[in-house]
């Protein structure tokens, strides 16, 4: 245990920091949080000490087998869990990591953290710093997609600028000898199909004049292309 003295000086602390912050034994046992931790996982500070972090902040493996957080099948991939043990097994502070962390009241969460390392006379702990940037990335994201939106339009209204104008001529042309052809010609459906590719060509460009959200699709494999049709719906 935290000396009682070494307690109440590092809660005056860390109750004062703008993240959540919890004090974990090498079992990953809270010693300690702040209030920003207990408004993070909605629990009052004598529901959280004593259990481990994640059951603390209800994350949806934590009641995956009987022993509890962090012995279950995919708590071996638990972002907090990995820092937590390399911060005791290095006796030293980690830098700030990023995961998505998925829990039984809030859904997904992007979580960035960082640790540092405590050494008392009496134990060694750390504290581990939380961050909720959900709505950060919900912004970046944002920001990436319009970003990707206004590159797809102007490289679509390039090539709609440099593929209308012969288009156009090339249907002109096809037209002009399609009226001086007889239908029973052999080459009259080949330009009745021609006719068709080049109407496809133009409806085409159409979309790409028509851009106002951006939509991928598989290609070939893993490779994805703009969806015209999403994209220009």
């Amino acid at each position: 245990m935290v000396d009682s003295d070494d307690k109440v000086a590092l809660e005056l602390v860390i109750d004062n920091l703008p993240h959540a912050i919890m004090v974990v034994n090498d079992r990953r046992i809270i010693l300690l949080v702040n209030k920003m931790f207990t408004a993070f996982a909605h629990k009052a500070k004598r529901e959280i000490y004593g259990i481990p972090g994640g059951k603390a902040f209800s994350c949806v493996h934590s009641a995956d087998v009987p022993e509890g957080c962090g012995f279950g099948p995919t708590c071996q991939f638990c972002a907090i869990k990995k820092i937590v043990q390399k911060t005791f097994a290095a006796h030293q502070d980690q830098p700030m990591s990023e995961a998505v962390m998925n829990f039984s009241d809030k859904g997904k969460r992007w979580l960035r953290f960082c640790t540092t390392y405590l050494k008392t006379e009496n134990t060694d702990a750390a504290i581990v710093a939380i961050e909720d940037i959900t709505d950060l990335k919900k912004q970046e994201s944002l920001r990436v997609m319009n970003e990707k939106l206004r590159a797809a339009m102007e490289i679509g209204g390039a090539v709609c600028h440099e593929m209308n104008q012969p288009l156009q001529v090339l249907l002109g042309e096809l037209n002009l000898i399609m009226e001086h052809s007889d239908a029973d010609e052999p080459t009259y459906h080949k330009l009745t199909d021609m006719k068709a590719q080049l109407k496809r060509l133009s409806e085409i460009t159409k979309k790409l004049m028509n851009l106002h959200s951006y939509h991928t699709k598989t290609y070939i494999d893993e490779i994805r292309i703009l969806d015209l049709d999403k994209s220009s719906e």
